[in-house]
């Protein structure tokens, strides 16, 4: 993928991996943060910095996706089709970001530099995308060997028919530290080339709602 936009268009003996231990830790040190603050907001706090998987993280993403789903500017060739989301989440560092040239004064959602701190704190490594995401009709996580299956070239029907509106890799959303605010990164296919959806999330009680998203095009 260019990374130039086109904006027209080991188990330890406790028996728990390092990486597992380590999330947990990190709970046990933020745990103090729900302590003395309102529950939600505690809990948002403690989540925007652990890369453990948080059941609001699911409300997060189904509310983007279906939004996303819904989109006709996302340049398919199949705008009501599925999307279809890699087994696995996607890994972001500061360096990637950079790469792609996001957070950058030119994007249409004004990104906080925080937000892009909590996305790579809660995605350091690849984990199973099943726990983020229920059954839907407008999307779906792809089998076991889809992807090779798949034409490479372009974006058209699965094996069963079903038209593809395209091909989606996730993260886990980024979180304020006020807890009001998620911020959800994702790469998806637009034909050959690939593109960026940014989704800025605003808390309105228990629900969350799209304030700001933008799409980032690479030839």
């Amino acid at each position: 993928m260019n990374p130039r936009p086109n904006r027209s268009l080991h188990s330890t003996r406790s028996g728990l991996r390092p990486a597992r231990a380590g999330e947990l830790n990190c709970w046990v040190r933020q745990i103090s943060m729900v302590l003395g603050r309102g529950c939600i907001t505690g809990l948002l706090l403690a989540w925007s910095t652990c890369s453990m998987a948080a059941p609001i993280d699911v409300l997060v993403l189904e509310t983007v996706l279906a939004d996303f789903a819904q989109r006709r500017d996302t340049m398919s060739p199949h705008e009501d089709g599925i999307v279809l989301v890699q087994q696995e989440t996607a890994t972001w560092t500061l360096e990637t970001i950079g790469y792609f040239s996001l957070g950058r004064d030119n994007q249409k959602c004004a990104i906080p530099s925080e937000l892009f701190q909590s996305l790579v704190l809660r995605n350091p490594s690849k984990e199973s995308v099943k726990s983020l995401l229920r059954p839907s009709s407008k999307w779906r996580v792809m089998l076991e060997g889809e992807e090779k299956t798949r034409p490479r070239t372009y974006l058209d029907k699965t094996a069963k028919g079903e038209a593809i509106k395209t091909i989606a890799w996730l993260s886990k959303p980024a979180y304020s530290s006020k807890g009001d605010t998620a911020f959800v990164l994702f790469h998806f296919r637009w034909s050959i080339h690939g593109a960026i959806a940014q989704y800025l999330m605003q808390r309105t009680g228990a629900d969350w709602k799209v304030s700001c998203s933008d799409l980032v095009f690479y030839p």
